[in-house]
């Protein structure tokens, strides 16, 4: 109640008549921030106040208008202008795209606009060195536009100053832009001042009121009112919010003290004098013996320094080098003095930057690291470097620059890039080669159906007209013709995995009797007509999985097809079991030719067979198994195998993912 009583006989010291008739206009809304001290901002009872609403009290008393003043966020207050909610809008700056939609007063007061950043970082001096770092921005602030034109979207928007100086002490971001009035308020009113720096000025603005373009008249009634305002006016409401200087004592008993201190010192000084040069001829001796050993360690260093064969350069905590030594000089192609006092930056590529002050942000946490980066030389060339970088400590242990050693890798860079080519090149031959087996397979496979097709319409008409042994041949024609469609399949099926055409439709389905119980039934007289024994078992009677059903009944198709083809007698066993930790194993076992053990270590990479050569006693290919393997990391399940010389092989395949499982 206080505070409103004088401020009212404050703002009644101005009062005198209205300089000019107020007309027909009886009040104009004035929208703005509220969140800018100290011209507008509100106190603890959420009441405004500042330079700015004790202004426009006075142009109310100068005119006779009332001035009713609407205070929000700048970005809602920009928008409430816009829809025509307000005759006026204060605390504006002028800009190009503004003046297309608004009339501007004269500028009446100047504003600096700087970058403020956490005084962990460095090497922050123009707008260019704070690419990559998140800025905040305050909603509709013109700092936005000059950023953008910069080539900086790495912005975090706030609605209001005071919530960016929170966002900044809570850690949220190490760089923002504010008005430096607010700024300083916020950072002193939050014990921030020492916490943060600011090195270069953004943009001078200047604050404005501006009316919707073509009101002219109201301009001018706005403009003229606030004219009528004296000078000594103005002063005692700035004097109000900004304060004054203290006024300065008398110095005359300082000067005393001062006095009697210096004589005091005059008589300390005296007798340590007299004890300094009783000691001076020994510390003078023992200064010279240890700057003799000084100097010849110094020597040692700097020879090493001068001739090591690697780059060496040192940087303070802004990045500027203040250390390097000749090798690095010659890798990066400029003359010492075109080097000594330069920021680091000027080496680093555009599209490097971001990741270079990072790094920076890394040796400011101590940390010593080894990576590889690119340098741009005096003529423009780049150079690929290996760094060891570590970072400087002052005598408190605090960061104070970086040293780092770089070697030339350029050339180990160029065989690197050329052995990449090459690898892409072998690839793509190999695709090729992929794509023409599918092709050729295509091509080979439609007209064997069709001669096997015809095969057997002829056979059919034949079956009683000619003898046994000429019926026999259309035996070997059928088995022949079947061997060269499984190696087709096959040949198809590696090429679309090869090529990556093949695409998997994966569904949940019964383990047990979609595939293996199938397969029994399908492979039972088969083996039997082979002369073999033919064994199949399960301890569950459905097992839920999630996969490719066509891929994995290839899987045990092949392995069934191989223990047949491989197993001259004795028998074959299909078998599924789980145990209580939802594992399912499904194994296919024979008592065939079985393989060496140096075979097993490359028994599913493709065309390998451990009998080569025409003198082999089994058809076959080599890309059944390569393609079981295929289908199994694709299905993400296991596939082991057992096996000895002459005693048969034992295929083990094992699904972890159970969906479900009944016994």
């Amino acid at each position: 109640m206080a505070k409103t009583i004088l401020n009212i006989i404050f703002l009644f010291s101005f009062i005198g008549s209205p300089s000019f008739p107020q007309g027909s206009l009886k009040s104009i809304d004035i929208v703005s921030d509220d969140n800018y001290p100290p011209y507008i901002f509100r106190n603890d009872n959420g009441e405004l106040q500042g330079i700015t609403i004790d202004e426009w009290k006075l142009w109310e008393l100068k005119t006779g208008i009332h001035a009713n003043i609407i205070a929000m966020d700048w970005g809602k207050a920009y928008s409430y202008m816009l829809e025509g909610k307000a005759d006026v809008l204060e605390t504006v700056f002028f800009n190009d795209e503004r003046s297309k939609i608004f009339e501007f007063t004269k500028p009446y007061a100047e504003i600096d606009v700087p970058v403020f950043f956490n005084n962990t970082l460095s090497g922050i001096t123009d707008i260019r060195t704070i690419r990559g770092f998140t800025i905040g921005v305050k909603s509709g602030d013109a700092c936005i536009d000059i950023f953008r034109a910069n080539g900086i979207e790495t912005l975090k928007e706030y609605s209001n100053y005071e919530a960016i100086i929170k966002a900044a002490a809570n850690g949220d971001i190490r760089v923002f832009c504010i008005d430096k009035p607010p700024a300083l308020y916020y950072l002193y009113k939050n014990n921030l001042e020492n916490q943060f720096n600011y090195s270069f000025t953004l943009y001078h603005g200047e604050f404005h009121r501006a009316v919707k373009k073509g009101q002219t008249e109201l301009l001018k009634i706005i403009e003229d009112g606030f004219a009528s305002i004296s000078k000594d006016e103005k002063d005692r409401i700035e004097k109000k919010w900004m304060g004054t200087t203290l006024p300065q004592q008398g110095y005359i008993r300082y000067i005393i003290y001062s006095l009697l201190l210096v004589s005091l010192i005059a008589l300390m000084l005296f007798l340590i004098n007299l004890f300094l040069r009783r000691n001076v001829k020994e510390k003078t001796y023992q200064l010279e013996k240890a700057f003799t050993e000084l100097s010849k360690s110094e020597d040692k260093y700097r020879n090493i320094f001068e001739n090591a064969n690697e780059g060496i350069c040192v940087t303070n905590k802004s990045g500027n080098i203040t250390a390097f030594n000749p090798k690095f000089a010659e890798m990066l192609g400029y003359s010492d003095s075109e080097i000594a006092s330069k920021n680091f930056n000027m080496f680093i590529l555009d599209e490097d930057l971001n990741d270079f002050n990072l790094r920076q942000l890394e040796r400011l946490d101590g940390k010593q690291e080894d990576y590889e980066r690119r340098l741009r030389r005096k003529d423009g060339s780049i150079i690929w470097t290996i760094i060891s970088a570590s970072p400087i400590s002052d005598s408190k242990g605090g960061y104070n620059g970086s040293f780092g050693m770089y070697t030339d890798s350029t050339r180990r860079k160029q065989m690197e890039l050329e052995l990449i080519a090459a690898k892409e090149k072998a690839e793509k031959s190999d695709k090729l080669k992929s794509e023409f087996l599918a092709q050729i397979s295509h091509e080979i496979r439609s007209p064997l159906h069709v001669i096997l097709s015809f095969t057997g319409l002829v056979k059919t008409d034949l079956k009683d007209k000619i003898n046994p042994d000429m019926m026999e041949y259309f035996t070997f024609i059928e088995s022949a013709g079947n061997r060269l469609i499984r190696t087709v399949d096959l040949v198809l099926n590696a090429s679309e995995m090869q090529l990556g055409t093949y695409e998997p439709t994966f569904v949940e389905f019964d383990l047990v009797k979609e595939i293996v119980s199938k397969l029994s039934s399908e492979y039972k007289k088969l083996v039997e007509d082979k002369g073999l024994e033919f064994h199949y078992s399960s301890n569950i009677s459905e097992v839920i999985i999630r996969g490719d059903s066509y891929s994995i009944y290839q899987i045990f198709v092949n392995l069934i097809e191989n223990a047949i083809k491989y197993t001259k007698e004795g028998y074959i066993t299909l078998a599924i079991e789980s145990d209580a930790n939802s594992i399912t194993k499904v194994s296919v076992e024979d008592t065939g030719i079985g393989m060496s053990e140096e075979f097993l270590n490359n028994l599913f990479e493709p065309f390998m067979q451990e009998e080569r050569g025409y003198s082999r006693r089994f058809e076959g290919n080599g890309l059944g198994l390569s393609l079981v393997k295929k289908y199994c990391d694709m299905n993400s399940i296991s596939i082991t195998a057992e096996s000895q010389k002459d005693r048969g092989s034992k295929f083990i395949v094992t699904f972890n993912q159970i969906k479900k499982k009944t016994a």
